[in-house]
């Protein structure tokens, strides 16, 4: 099937046609204006959202995984211009088929699980977690691929008006916006299940038939179902949740299978929560999506067993009488009851991130850890530990990481490039909110140590701190003090530790190949080292830049022999490189401006929602305003070019969040503008080539987005992001039409 060039709205099919009454239907979505396909767009941006969150219970670099899964966005391109340009409605009713079988799903996530990472053997976790991926990727093609054919029916439909594609774009970027924001303020509420039928009904509003009765029948079905699982409590949403979790050994699912009780389950800021007992009711575990990260007494009672108690009574002990005490990752507030029932009488700061557990143990479940929080002396604080103590009005005696001694941390701290609690301006931090004879402590899992514990040496030695590390069978304990001197801090540590059966304390020394790089704020990604070699993930790096080079290059010979099919093209090879260099330039600035909130406010999770929506707002503004904008090219260039030094200046400056956001303003209202111009400067034939072009752009730059920070840093990547921006943008400005190709 293809379109009659003298006749948009006429289809010519060989072999017979379909009954007139299919025809006149088909001909009534294909003219149908763009803004009835928007709800399709919603539900994209949504369902999105909620593979990122479902994502989330599984051990992978999720960034990375949906950045790859944008390569699929040209499929979609290429079959709906092959199969649905003169069929939209179609198109629209097969997206939602494949958003049904993507949500159906989700739970062949947790047998993957099972079967390629569950048991997380160190020896080759870097292997199982490629193939893990690799599959969970697979799961997830089609539905990225129906999201592009989804795009091409809305700006096809605009298309036919060339004036509105502006429009159309914007649409679709603020789509993005309110898929986000929906998400975001829904989850707590409605959950995964209440976001998947939001996305259902969403694309159904889009392929029902336009008819009175159609729309009041979707509209009710929404409400009543939506409205049923926001109702239905927590506890079948809980039952929901736990049937995605894989069965191993470190879930909530598991625990419960052993005869725990679910006390509380419910999305907390960051991450899905759950608090149970275990069958004995001695002890409270804590997990984040998912997976347990911590657990705590409900009456403290010393247990040889417990391999861990030891050291924390180690760090108790470094600590004077009556001094101050800081925990960072604190959870159930294991800790904080040892030393209230080894009579310290300690100012005990308990810093947690996630709010939804401190609320749960200074509220309902207050005896679920023996009242700890809300001990005399103790103030459990619901907040990122770092900037927590950096910001205490006091001092400390000792600052503690126990999180850092737990299975799931060691992952999170391996495959996230944007984490900040173990680089040398973190330490630095530490020891700056300490007394003078104040320590830092940091507790490693031996088992998935793998080098992390040396990098955080590699950190202490640079900063010229004395360190002392003491370790048994299951976790090694490094504590460091300011002056250098390690053998004083030896024997202080040896004293402290007396009686708990670990064996004197040592200073080992850093191995080579782990000294460098030192993990910083701006290369917090160097801990993946641990798992996969600087020389590999380089080779990776070169692999990938090659494909990029390979794919476009193979696009362009194919052009230049005719052999391209017509939607390619129809497209100048000049196009074909900006819409590539496009997709690129708005993907890097949207991560961009993400990571470099991520190191002001020390949080990936903030700073995603708020990059992204102060990213995508101004650039749908921009879309909509492009004419208007690019209408005077010397003032444009001038634009682009002052927008780009703002936004470097404020990254550099390290300005607070609100002045680093408002100062990037001007550039993210450009960047909205610049693919909207391109589409007015090709005939429409070619759209779906410059869509392809666009997407592959995009993915290519979400690789870099992963690999840039690691090998470079930040800051490498904020200045590649504005480069490509500032180049970008005045090759648009150069090459801009006032009047779009084919307008009268």
């Amino acid at each position: 099937m293809s379109l009659d060039p003298a006749n948009p709205g006429a289809s010519r099919d060989e072999g017979g046609g379909a009954p007139a009454r299919d025809d006149a239907a088909s001909v009534s979505a294909e003219r149908a204006p763009f803004w009835r396909w928007v709800p399709a767009v919603l539900s994209v941006a949504v369902f999105s959202f909620t593979v990122f969150k479902v994502l989330a219970f599984f051990l992978m670099p999720v960034a990375l995984l949906l950045g790859l899964l944008l390569a699929c966005h040209p499929l979609g391109v290429i079959l709906g211009r092959r199969f649905y340009e003169s069929r939209p409605q179609r198109g629209v009713r097969h997206y939602l088929l494949v958003l049904l079988l993507s949500i159906a799903a989700f739970p062949a996530l947790g047998h993957l699980y099972e079967s390629h990472f569950g048991v997380l053997s160190h020896t080759d976790a870097a292997s199982s977690l490629l193939a893990y991926v690799a599959w969970t990727g697979a799961l997830f093609i089609p539905f990225y691929a129906g999201s592009g054919v989804v795009e091409l029916v809305v700006l096809r439909a605009a298309a036919r008006d060339a004036e509105r594609v502006h429009l159309a774009y914007a649409a679709l970027l603020g789509c993005a916006v309110g898929g986000v924001a929906l998400g975001w303020v829904a989850l707590p509420v409605l959950g995964i299940p209440g976001l998947c039928l939001v996305a259902v009904h969403a694309a159904v509003a889009a392929a029902a038939p336009p008819t009175r009765r159609w729309r009041i029948a979707v509209g009710v079905s929404a409400l009543v179902t939506i409205f049923g699982v926001g109702s239905a409590g927590r506890d079948v949403q809980a039952a929901m949740m736990l049937g995605l979790q894989p069965r191993v050994e470190q879930s909530t699912r598991s625990q419960i299978g052993r005869g725990a009780t679910l006390l509380h389950a419910g999305w907390g800021k960051y991450a899905y929560v759950e608090i149970v007992r275990s069958a004995d009711g001695r002890y409270v575990f804590g997990a984040y999506n998912g997976a347990v990260y911590w657990d705590t007494p409900v009456r403290y009672e010393r247990d040889p067993t417990l391999l861990q108690q030891p050291f924390d009574s180690t760090v108790l002990r470094l600590v004077p009488g009556a001094g101050a005490f800081a925990v960072i990752g604190a959870g159930g507030g294991k800790q904080v009851q040892q030393a209230l029932q080894e009579g310290r009488d300690l100012a005990i700061d308990a810093y947690e991130l996630e709010p939804a557990v401190v609320a749960y143990f200074t509220g309902r479940g207050r005896d679920s850890n023996g009242g700890a929080y809300s001990a005399p002396g103790v103030r459990a604080l619901a907040r990122e530990g770092r900037g927590g103590v950096r910001e205490a009005p006091g001092r400390y005696d000792a600052v503690y990481l126990a999180d850092a001694g737990n299975f799931f941390n060691y992952y999170k701290t391996v495959l996230n490039f944007a984490f900040f609690l173990h680089t040398r301006e973190a330490y630095a931090d530490y020891v700056s909110s300490l007394k003078p004879e104040g320590v830092v402590a940091v507790l490693i899992m031996r088992e998935v140590d793998r080098g992390v514990s040396q990098r955080i040496h590699n950190v202490l030695d640079s900063l010229g701190l004395a360190r002392a590390e003491v370790a048994n069978e299951k976790f090694v304990l490094t504590v460091a003090a300011r002056g250098g001197d390690s053998a004083s801090l030896r024997a202080r540590v040896d004293r402290a530790a007396a009686g708990t059966g670990l064996a004197p304390s040592v200073t080992r020394p850093v191995d080579p190949s782990l000294a460098n790089p030192v993990p910083t704020d701006d290369r917090g990604g160097s801990y993946i080292y641990a798992l996969y070699p600087l020389a590999t993930l380089e080779g990776v790096a070169v692999a990938a830049v090659f494909a990029l080079v390979a794919g476009v290059g193979g696009a362009l010979a194919l052009r230049a022999r005719r052999r391209a099919p017509p939607w390619l093209a129809r497209l100048p090879p000049s196009r074909l490189l900006q819409a590539v260099a496009l997709g690129a330039s708005f993907t890097l600035l949207q991560n961009a401006v993400i990571l470099d909130l991520a190191k002001l406010t020390l949080d990936i999770h903030d700073a995603a929602i708020l990059g992204t929506v102060g990213f995508l707002v101004p650039a749908a503004a921009g879309a909509a305003l492009g004419r208007q904008i690019l209408a005077r090219r010397g003032v444009a260039v001038a634009l682009v070019l002052g927008a780009v030094a703002a936004s470097l200046a404020t990254s550099a400056l390290g300005a607070a969040p609100a002045v680093a956001i408002g100062a990037q303003l001007g550039l993210f209202v450009l960047a909205g503008s610049w693919f909207p111009s391109l589409l007015r400067a090709i005939e429409p034939d070619a759209l779906p080539g410059a869509l392809a072009a666009d997407s592959f752009g995009a993915a290519a730059a979400s690789v870099a987005v992963f690999f840039v920070p690691v090998l470079h840093g930040v800051d490498a990547l904020s200045w590649l992001a504005h480069g490509v921006a500032a180049l970008a943008g005045l090759w648009v400005v150069v090459t801009a039409r006032s009047t779009p190709v084919g307008a009268a």
